[in-house]
């Protein structure tokens, strides 16, 4: 649209409109919309952009921001929210994530600690015997094993179990005198052998096989 001055037409400038044919004035654009040279009615700002002067073309709202249309000015996404998407005011955080504002996305819990709350970044460490893996919520609490131990425990009552706890089992133990030698150990067994004597003699020639894929 032209402007009417002194028998001069001369085009509205950007950021001013010019609402009639010839009009006398340029009438300048409202907060939140733009003009480029030679229009007759202001633009609204696009939802995910800013217009923060008249004159200038809609600026893109940066990551973790947003805005709605109409805006001079993209408002952050606030703590506890992610704003994948510029013109939208975002979604809510998932449990065992976290948001401390201006975010695209969540941040996932780090290992080690516990997030309890979705709008700040974790600060306290899990404690002694408990621990967490990445993204969870809560500490869980560790239930440590000796492995050997279990394997041991295993061994006899494998043990237990295939060989007949009969008496004559135990006289042909009985009737062993004088030490053996097994894994490098000598056993020198009593008169009389117990029971306990011969699931020892057992595990001391299993353990070997048993523990051998666990070393490295």
């Amino acid at each position: 649209m032209l402007l009417f001055t002194n028998s001069v037409c001369l085009e509205c400038e950007p950021g001013r409109y010019c609402p009639g044919i010839a009009s006398e004035a340029s009438l300048p654009c409202p907060p939140g919309t733009y003009s480029e040279a030679g229009a007759t009615t202001c633009t609204t700002c696009p939802a995910g952009s800013y217009c923060p002067h008249p004159e200038l073309k809609p600026i893109p709202c940066l990551d973790g921001e947003y805005s709605y249309p109409g805006q001079s000015a993209c408002t952050r996404c606030p703590p506890g929210k992610q704003c994948s998407l510029k013109n939208t005011a975002g979604t809510n955080c998932n449990e065992g994530t976290y948001s401390i504002g201006g975010q695209k996305a969540c941040t996932s819990c780090p290992a080690g600690y516990f997030c309890k709350d979705t709008t700040k970044a974790p600060t306290e460490l899990c404690g002694e015997g408990t621990y967490s893996l990445d993204g969870q919520v809560g500490c869980t609490v560790s239930l440590v094993i000796d492995c050997r131990l279990v394997l041991k425990v295993r061994s006899v009552l494998l043990l237990l179990k295939l060989l007949p706890l009969q008496i004559v089992t135990l006289d042909i133990i009985n009737s062993l005198k004088g030490p053996i030698s097994a894994n490098n150990v000598s056993l020198d067994f009593p008169a009389t052998v117990k029971l306990e004597h011969f699931v020892i003699l057992g595990l001391t020639l299993l353990e070997p096989l048993i523990l051998a894929p666990l070393v490295l």
